[in-house]
């Protein structure tokens, strides 16, 4: 008998059972990718030849004058956005894809419409990467259920439309692609399947994109800590300093891994500060420039929840049983995600569901939650809640 034939439990042997080739592998996940980049593109095939709205047309002026004087486009990398005197931002990046947009199709819309819908696009696929990576580190299953899901989701999330619709929304669309960008190839790079000067380009082209990539470098850290961060047991007795020592060391050396994007964050706010003459900027230009911090926090912690819960509450109404459904997985996911935290010291599953897969059947990728709370806050969270996006 062939010692390579070994009877498994299900009556089959091993040598009937069909391997996963890297080639099947590949081919399955650019299937995934293309049904997603379908659906998403059906679902804002409607947006594609609609005409510009509200601030659009601010940029169509400068745009205009911008077509015949290039020289207002490298204006924007050492000073205000568009000129502004009433705003300060530095998001440089943007005014290049729109002058690129406008030389295609001028005042045809459509060609800008197309750019927001591909940087759509290529954020899902950043994060159906994302997902997949995440969910191998911690289950070291290759199933594509929990990233394509994921990657749906996030595009065609409720509160996304106007980063298509809307020609300015872009700003986010586009940040959010380079944000994922740097993300993926950082955990890349981590894992020896890439180098780190991918995630760093992209990191600075989601610094001159908007001011929300500042975090990026505070992902990594968080990334490092709970996927990174390994705790070898150590049974020899030591006084209490060198115990404090010995849990110390790994994480200063996970530390190390982040500090080049450290350093990029701090030149960022010295280019920053020499452009815009602030560090804040933004509309009011002060952190400190807000009459009532009762109704500051109060509309901060509406908007997150709108986030979160991405309903139209004047048609639903807070007690509708699909808002209660949703708000109860997401406290489960917190529940689960920092019963992980406290037991475990690396990414292992925390899998309650396993034991009932009858009664849920999508057990095979809840196991992963660690990874679907940072999917949560990375990807679907990623884009802020746009005026008159929810359905």
């Amino acid at each position: 008998m062939n010692m390579g034939t070994v009877f498994t439990g299900d009556g089959k042997t091993s040598a009937d059972k069909p391997e996963v080739t890297p080639v099947s592998s590949a081919r399955k996940i650019l299937i995934a990718l293309a049904v997603i980049c379908f659906i998403t593109t059906c679902a804002y095939a409607s947006v594609l030849f609609n005409f510009f709205i509200g601030d659009d047309f601010v940029h169509l002026i400068w745009l205009k004058d911008a077509a015949h004087n290039p020289e207002l486009v490298l204006r924007n990398f050492h000073t205000s956005w568009l000129d502004g005197t009433t705003t300060r931002f530095y998001r440089p990046l943007i005014s290049v894809f729109m002058l690129s947009d406008y030389l295609i199709s001028g005042t045809n819309a459509i060609s800008f419409h197309i750019t927001n819908l591909l940087f759509l696009l290529i954020g899902a696929i950043c994060l159906f990467h994302i997902c997949l990576h995440l969910q191998k580190s911690c289950t070291n299953n290759d199933d594509l259920t929990f990233p394509f899901a994921t990657a749906m989701m996030f595009a065609l999330y409720p509160l996304h439309p106007e980063a298509v619709s809307w020609i300015t929304g872009r700003v986010d669309a586009i940040v959010t692609a380079f944000y994922l960008a740097s993300v993926w190839f950082y955990m890349r790079w981590r894992a020896g399947q890439s180098r780190v000067v991918w995630s760093v380009l992209f990191f600075i082209c989601a610094l001159m994109s908007k001011e929300m990539a500042v975090t990026i470098p505070a992902v990594f850290l968080l990334y490092e800590i709970c996927f990174k961060l390994e705790k070898t047991p150590d049974s020899r007795p030591r006084s209490p300093f060198f115990q404090a020592l010995a849990k110390a060391v790994p994480f200063w050396k996970v530390l190390a891994k982040t500090v080049p994007f450290w350093i990029l964050l701090a030149v960022y706010f010295g280019v920053r500060y020499m452009s815009l003459g602030t560090l804040v900027g933004g509309y009011d230009d002060s952190l400190t420039f807000i009459s009532n911090w009762s109704n500051f926090i109060r509309g901060w912690l509406h908007g997150l929840r709108m986030i979160v819960i991405p309903i139209n509450r004047s048609l639903m109404g807070d007690h509708n049983a699909f808002t209660i459904a949703w708000e109860v997985s997401c406290a489960l996911v917190l529940v689960f995600l920092s019963f992980n935290l406290v037991k475990t010291s690396h990414c292992c599953a925390v899998s309650p569901f396993s034991p009932s897969g009858r009664l849920f059947p999508w057990s095979r990728f809840t196991n992963c939650l660690p990874s679907l709370m940072i999917c949560k806050v990375v990807g679907w969270h990623i884009l802020p809640p746009l005026r008159c996006a929810q359905l």
